[in-house]
């Protein structure tokens, strides 16, 4: 059976509503963590972090760049059709 080509509106959406399921308390679940768990979390996500000009940058570890790389260019698109 052949697989399927999204396009990337449909990866797009498909990315919002993983993100809305599982976003749900993702914050304050972070926040009730143990120093210990809150770093090998952020070690599992990250690659590099680096402090340049006031400004924390991260780099995340694959898969995680490109859904972070996703969502943006979805934040940004959604930006531009609301101010439309």
């Amino acid at each position: 059976m052949p697989k399927k080509r999204y396009t990337a509106e449909e990866i797009v959406a498909k990315l919002r509503q993983v993100d809305i399921l599982l976003g749900q308390g993702k914050q304050r679940l972070f926040e009730r963590q143990e120093p210990r768990q809150k770093r090998r979390l952020l070690n599992f996500l990250l690659s590099n972090c680096s402090w340049a000009d006031g400004e924390l940058i991260a780099t995340f570890r694959q898969p995680f760049d490109l859904l972070a790389a996703t969502t943006a260019i979805a934040a940004r698109e959604e930006a531009v059709t609301m101010a439309n």
